[in-house]
């Protein structure tokens, strides 16, 4: 995702043209809006936890991670009323994390077009920066909750978020996807009333009252269907560079590659794909060390693969999958930096995902990425 510079001065012309209405806007505003205290959504909220010691071991990483996704791929092949296999014995060990990935395996289909759309999105973004720094204003990722997602998506099939806006703030909805022709965006209040939209893949939003709003997106008519990424930015927010973005990323897709052929090679199911093209399947969110956040809604229907990762400054990654009451029904709290569940569906849900960024030097970039057997 290195943007070259003849590559970056393309982007920065493509953008203008199909950016002119987020220009004008800008230009209107006059400035950047005054700071505010950021507002976390409240059904994904990010909750700080108590971080326990990770025990000591000098067990080979490589025997555990081989067992647990043996024992992953194990739990996926019965039904959901079989008993749970048998834990391995081995004790965990304290995974260092290491220097993480920098490219995506070519071999999993689902896995490049996540990273086409997110080269496109990290392309789109770098674009709206520039815009928004020629009118003297700073925009840059919002740290509040997801900051940025994805999902496969078909024309006339939107999927959707909710969360809290605050007031006043100007907040821009950047996409990026793996071979659109058009993305439209959509954001209304909890009546149905659009207040913000557009068809060009990037839409600027002021909300006029404080509270939640739902945000839609889709691939226009006549566009093949797509993996879509959506970056939520607004005035002042975090400046995350592309490299934070691959590290985060690519160390889940690595292991979903692996866990895909052992789905075809266990004769499980034909790989692993993205979840429902009505859901989303990829979260990025920035977390402290020993905080966490829920993503909520999933519905789950069958036999699913769930991942966490974080970029090079988190050490530990841990994946709740809780239940319409609360409970947990599969988790992964291991000392490692990607963290992986296998969750047999018994009923639809809706689900929720919590993920904590359980240890870590400072504040990282976690992403997590919700597959379904095919």
């Amino acid at each position: 995702m290195q943007l070259g510079e003849n590559h970056r001065r393309l982007v920065s012309f493509a953008a203008a043209a199909a950016l002119g209405s987020v220009i004008a806007f800008i230009g209107a505003c006059g400035g950047a809006p005054p700071a505010e205290t950021p507002t976390i959504d409240n059904t994904k909220k990010k909750e700080p936890v108590a971080e326990a010691p990770a025990p000591a071991s000098s067990v080979d990483p490589k025997v555990v991670a081989d067992a647990n996704v043996d024992g992953l791929l194990a739990s996926l092949e019965g039904s959901p009323s079989d008993p749970p296999p048998a834990t391995p014995s081995t004790p965990p060990p304290t995974v260092p994390r290491g220097s993480p990935a920098t490219v995506a395996p070519s071999s999993w289909r689902p896995g490049t077009f996540m990273t086409k759309a997110l080269d496109d999105l990290s392309a789109q973004t770098v674009a709206v920066q520039r815009l928004a720094e020629e009118k003297s204003m700073t925009v840059g990722f919002d740290g509040t909750a997801a900051t940025f997602m994805g999902a496969y998506m078909y024309p006339g099939k939107p999927v959707k978020f909710s969360r809290t806006f605050d007031k006043g703030v100007m907040y821009v909805f950047v996409s990026g996807s793996s071979r659109a022709s058009g993305i439209n965006i959509s954001v209304r209040d909890m009546s149905g009333r659009q207040v913000a939209g557009g068809t060009k893949g990037t839409v600027v939003f002021v909300p006029p009252t404080a509270g939640a709003y739902n945000v839609y997106t889709e691939v226009g008519a006549g566009s093949p269907s797509s993996f879509v990424t959506l970056g939520v930015m607004r005035s002042g927010g975090l400046s995350i560079p592309v490299s934070r973005i691959q590290e985060s990323v690519y160390g889940a897709v690595k292991k979903a590659a692996q866990l895909s052929d052992g789905v075809v090679k266990r004769k499980i199911g034909g790989g692993l794909v993205f979840h429902d093209e009505t859901d989303w399947a990829l979260y990025g969110t920035v977390l402290d060390k020993g905080e966490a956040i829920r993503f909520g809604g999933l519905d789950l229907k069958k036999k699913h693969v769930l991942l966490g990762s974080g970029d090079s400054a988190s050490t530990d990654i841990n994946l709740q999958l809780l239940d319409p009451s609360g409970r947990p029904v599969s988790s992964d709290m291991d000392p490692d930096p990607v963290a992986v569940l296998g969750f047999n569906s018994p009923s639809p849900g809706p689900y929720t995902l919590r993920v904590q960024c359980a240890g870590a030097t400072g504040k990282s970039l976690v992403t997590a990425i919700v597959l379904t057997v095919d």
